[in-house]
């Protein structure tokens, strides 16, 4: 079972209970809509570019313990705090998959929106990251210690070897 592209994109939608048999989120299906929180049942694999783009009130993601794919923007303009929120069961993440909200300039006023979070923990499992996969606000990256791909050295991204640089945050 999957939810279609944009299902319910651009809906007020605040809540939601997602099936147990659910296997995959397609692209765009929450974008832009109300949601605060939700509860990823483990069935779910992959979650597609732009799943929950722009969901400015998204803050916080549980289950999703059988998760391997975060699609591009996947979970950008979010609040979420990723730091903690990508699975141990994840491989993939595409590019800008948890890029933050930034200020937007207004004719003289300035909106404020959230920015990220300053850190990123890198499960054992992940073994793709895409470019800019956390967008420009990282300042320390960290990595499981059973990472096959990836290590970190003072808050930077290398390939396990230490010998190629990946990310260096501003």
């Amino acid at each position: 079972t999957y939810l279609g592209e944009e299902a319910f994109s651009c809906c007020d939608l605040k809540s939601l209970k997602l099936s147990e048999s659910l296997s995959a989120i397609e692209e765009g299906t929450f974008s832009e809509t109300s949601l605060s929180e939700l509860y990823i049942p483990d069935s779910v694999s992959v979650i597609k570019d732009s799943a929950f783009y722009r969901c400015k009130e998204l803050e916080r993601i549980r289950g999703a313990k059988g998760l391997k794919y975060i699609g591009s923007k996947a979970f950008a303009e979010t609040r979420i705090a990723y730091e903690k929120c990508i699975p141990e069961s994840t491989v993939s993440i595409g590019d800008f998959a948890f890029d933050a909200l930034r200020f937007k300039y207004e004719g003289k006023n300035y909106e404020e929106h959230h920015f990220p979070p300053t850190k990123v923990y890198i499960p054992r499992n992940v073994s793709i990251i895409e470019a800019n996969a956390f967008g420009l606000g990282v300042k320390t990256i960290t990595v499981d210690k059973d990472n096959q791909k990836y290590s970190a050295k003072n808050g930077v991204l290398f390939d396990k070897e230490g010998k190629t640089l990946i990310k260096y945050p501003p």
